[in-house]
């Protein structure tokens, strides 16, 4: 009851850093799971690195917030580099408040190879055909889809690119906003998303 709302999905000692680094990250998972192999001939040793939790609500402005913090404390540490990109997947409606000036100061941030893109992904189990970055929020079904589309940084070039390989009908001005997703078009956003390969090259 006394935990705050925003907080790291990892465990100790993941969780006592902003920013978790890979190498560290593959040194502590949670628990290691034994699963069938898909061939049924042996098992297979899965690590698990985080458990859902659900502790209420969305407050998704103090999520926000707290994304701007670390951005902001990695563009200063390292001011050359390509500007983060932050991932919001929710379920819900922001419950604490108006997430989109928010949005609008986290993309405000930037390093000298440009600002901080944010994408906004709604997760869903209802029937409805899922939607990815369009370029308009005109169509959308309610106010809240329109406000998280409006939040979303609009997809660079390369991103454009990246969405037309992963067979997206995407044009210019389109933002890195989903809708209704389900797992397909999840993992479709996120390899969108952070396709920053070439450009690191």
């Amino acid at each position: 009851p006394n935990r705050p709302l925003v907080q790291s999905a990892f465990s100790s000692p993941l969780d006592a850093a902003d920013v978790a680094w890979i190498p560290d990250i593959a040194a502590n998972p949670l628990r290691v799971e034994s699963r069938p192999s898909p061939n049924g001939s042996g098992e297979i040793k899965t690590p698990i690195w985080i458990q859902p939790r659900s502790i209420g609500g969305t407050p998704m402005c103090g999520a926000i917030d707290r994304a701007g913090r670390i951005a902001a404390g990695w563009l200063q540490q390292y001011p050359d580099s390509f500007p983060p990109i932050v991932m919001n997947l929710t379920d819900g409606e922001a419950n604490d408040g108006d997430p989109l000036p928010w949005a609008e100061r986290l993309r405000g941030l930037s390093s000298r190879d440009g600002n901080v893109l944010l994408f906004n992904l709604h997760l869903s189990t209802l029937a409805a055909e899922p939607l990815l970055f369009p370029s308009s929020g005109a169509n959308l079904p309610d106010e809240y889809a329109r406000t998280l589309h409006e939040m979303s940084s609009e997809l660079p070039e390369f991103m454009l690119e990246a969405a037309r390989a992963q067979g997206s009908r995407v044009e210019a001005g389109a933002r890195g906003f989903g809708f209704n997703a389900d797992m397909r078009s999840v993992m479709t956003f996120l390899n969108v998303g952070t396709s920053v390969g070439k450009v690191l090259r």
